[in-house]
């Protein structure tokens, strides 16, 4: 039996069970074979950017969650990605309207936080597992193996 250089953490096995279970529906509704969430009204600004988004963020997170599971390094370049593409976006649909105006203080206060939120535990999340991947980890020595 193989071993790898790199054992992965509990949290690492928790996050890859999480991210495909939220998303893989997420990817799923975005291609159409699942019906969308009747909760949640669908926002009708910036409608070709939301399309894209809603296709890419869950395939970075699925991505970024089957390196991880290997334990590989190029699982922290994906959610570094995807970490930047929130932020970027985030800010674009928070602070501008379709009329490429700003949007009121109002507005934008009731979604600052949130995005705040998001960039902070995404990029939290990337510096944990470039953490966990690029650590250099013991292997099992063969007396042990043998025992």
């Amino acid at each position: 039996m193989g071993y790898s250089n790199r054992k992965r953490p509990m949290l690492a096995s928790v996050l890859c069970i999480g991210v495909l279970i939220i998303s893989g529906p997420t990817l799923l509704r975005a291609l159409h074979v699942i019906p969308p969430l009747a909760s949640f009204p669908a926002p009708t600004d910036h409608l070709p950017l939301r399309q894209v988004l809603k296709f890419v963020e869950p395939v970075l997170d699925l991505l970024g969650a089957i390196y991880l599971w290997q334990m590989r390094p190029f699982a922290t370049i994906l959610f570094a990605a995807e970490a930047i593409v929130i932020a970027l976006s985030g800010l674009y649909l928070g602070f501008i309207d379709p009329g490429e105006r700003m949007r009121t203080l109002r507005t934008v206060h009731h979604t600052t936080a949130i995005y705040l939120f998001i960039v902070a535990f995404e990029f939290a999340l990337t510096i944990y597992v470039w953490h966990i991947t690029t650590r250099p980890r013991s292997i099992p020595s063969e007396s042990v193996l043998s025992n």
